[in-house]
């Protein structure tokens, strides 16, 4: 049958939806047929037709006519079916139960407001509930996200700066200048002081000129590749950048921009900085140094 067609309780006249079993008013059984053997009749009426009668052989009670009451009737039952119930469920098979309805349509149970007050409002709250719990818990991921994020930003700018200032702090510590790198030219910006320091050596072995032995030798910075070597004078604290050479056994610093600034090696407090390895690079004799650095004393003139 149509959804227009409801089954009229033939025990208090009240409407019900075809798919109930039971009176939603009174609970009384209800007979979707013909079927008086239980002693009631039920009559399927069209609620689009408020002038058909309502036909029940057992009960006299259903109005008949077309006065304003019956119309009046039919016109606020037809209202009150339009109105969209609110959800409520039957406790005792957890069916829907209709607004207004005092007993359930499926298994008769009377129902009354403490019955199902707590499960309607379990149920009805559920979807309530699971949206406003959705809701605040894509807020709290949104949250925590943007939380996750920024505090991300804020390591990853701590890391750069981190870095950035250790480089600079390198940089600053391990600082030298380039200098010079030709090893004559170095070796005549530090001649007018080791030239004196070479000949007393001679002049008290005078057998190394013949015996062509290495007497004056010049340092490289392992870590840099380079000839220049940061050097702290204990005396005043003072820091000097300084070629490095050696005259037989003994390795002298020399200002690579002030060739009067010579002193020897960890004598008076004179000390290579930081790792600063030396070793020695290029190598002459005494014949070699008189003949092509500038400057130089004629041993063999005195």
């Amino acid at each position: 049958m149509s959804d227009k067609y409801y089954v009229v309780c033939s025990n208090c006249q009240t409407r019900n939806p075809l798919t109930n079993e039971f009176c939603n008013n009174c609970g009384e059984k209800l007979v979707k047929n013909d079927d008086s053997s239980k002693g009631t009749v039920t009559v399927f009426q069209d609620l689009n037709d408020p002038e058909q009668l309502v036909n029940n052989s057992n009960n006299s009670g259903v109005a008949t006519g077309n006065d304003e009451d019956t119309s009046e009737e039919i016109n606020k039952d037809e209202e009150q079916l339009s109105v969209k119930p609110k959800k409520r469920f039957c406790p005792s098979c957890g069916s829907e139960i209709l607004d207004g309805a005092k007993f359930c349509h499926v298994c008769g149970f009377k129902l009354n407001n403490d019955n199902f007050t707590q499960e309607e409002t379990n149920k009805n709250d559920t979807g309530t509930s699971n949206t406003q719990n959705y809701n605040s818990s894509a807020n709290v991921s949104s949250s925590q996200q943007y939380g996750n994020n920024f505090i991300s930003l804020i390591v990853v700018a701590i890391l750069f700066i981190v870095a950035v200032s250790g480089y600079g702090i390198y940089k600053h510590v391990t600082y030298l200048p380039k200098g010079l790198t030709d090893t004559d030219a170095i070796m005549r910006h530090g001649s007018s002081k080791l030239s004196d320091m070479l000949y007393f050596y001679v002049e008290y072995h005078p057998q190394v000129i013949n015996d062509g032995k290495y007497l004056v030798y010049i340092y490289k910075n392992t870590r840099t590749d380079r000839y220049v070597f940061p050097v702290r004078d204990s005396k005043d604290n003072s820091k000097h950048y300084c070629y490095l050479y050696g005259i037989v056994g003994t390795k002298y610093v020399v200002d690579i921009n002030n060739p009067n600034w010579c002193y020897a090696l960890n004598v008076a407090g004179i000390k290579i900085i930081g790792n600063n390895p030396s070793e020695w690079d290029y190598k002459m004799d005494a014949q070699y140094y008189a003949e092509h650095i500038k400057g130089v004393k004629e041993w063999e003139d005195e």
